[in-house]
């Protein structure tokens, strides 16, 4: 499906320098998704997350308290 809008030519081809994609429909494309992605609700990631564990699988707070396996040099 696509959509005819008038744009400037001249910030249409900024915008595709800015993007580095071969041609400004792609280059409007694209700003248009990073736009709406940046304006999704931040709290859409910790939804996402809602049930899962994203701890690794070695991870001890209990020897962290106590002062060891500290790995936080990785």
């Amino acid at each position: 499906m696509g959509i005819n809008v008038m744009i400037d030519e001249l910030l249409a081809e900024k915008a595709r320098v800015l993007t580095g994609l071969a041609d400004a429909s792609a280059a409007v494309e694209q700003i248009l998704r990073d736009v709406t992605a940046k304006k999704q609700s931040p709290l859409q990631g910790m939804l996402e997350l809602a049930g899962t564990n994203p701890l690794r699988d070695d991870y001890d707070y209990k020897a962290l308290r106590a002062g060891g396996n500290d790995d936080s040099g990785r």
